[in-house]
C-alpha cells in the first residue's frame, strides 16, 4: 500500500512511501510525520489537513513572475549565444564563426590568427 508522508508543520505530502502494514510505517516515520493511506488524484506536494485533501493552488501572480523569470533566462542565454558567435567559439576550427572586424566569415587561418594556432 502507498502512506504518504504530511509533514506536520506545513500540512504538504513530502513523500510517499510503499509497506504492506502501516504498522511498519508508523514505527519508522511517526515521530516525524502524519501518515495516511495514499488516494487517487492526490500525490506528493498536495495538502493534508484534518482528514481532507487538496491540491495546492498556484496563483496567477506567480505565474506571471515565473514567466518574466523565463524571458529573462532566454535573454541571457541568447546574449550568451551571440558573444560565442562573436567571439568565433562556435564550430570545429573556425567553421561557422564571424570575424566581426572584416565582417566575414573565418577560414581556417583566420581561426588560427584568433587564437594563435597554426592550421
Amino acid at each position: 500500500m502507498g502512506i504518504c508522508l504530511i509533514n506536520k508543520y506545513t500540512d504538504i505530502c513530502e513523500r510517499i512511501v510503499i509497506f504492506t502494514d502501516m504498522s511498519v510505517a508508523e514505527e519508522m516515520f511517526g515521530d516525524t510525520y502524519i501518515l495516511t493511506e495514499q488516494v487517487t488524484g492526490f500525490n506528493i506536494g498536495d495538502i493534508y489537513q484534518d482528514g481532507t485533501w487538496s491540491k495546492v493552488e498556484v496563483y496567477p501572480e506567480e505565474k506571471e513572475a515565473n514567466k518574466e523569470e523565463d524571458t529573462l533566462i532566454m535573454m541571457i542565454d541568447q546574449e550568451y549565444r551571440i558573444t560565442k558567435l562573436e567571439l568565433g567559439i562556435y564550430g570545429e576550427r573556425g567553421e561557422n564563426s564571424y570575424d566581426l572586424q572584416n565582417h566575414k566569415k573565418n577560414d581556417r587561418k583566420g581561426f588560427s590568427r584568433w587564437f594563435g594556432r597554426k592550421a
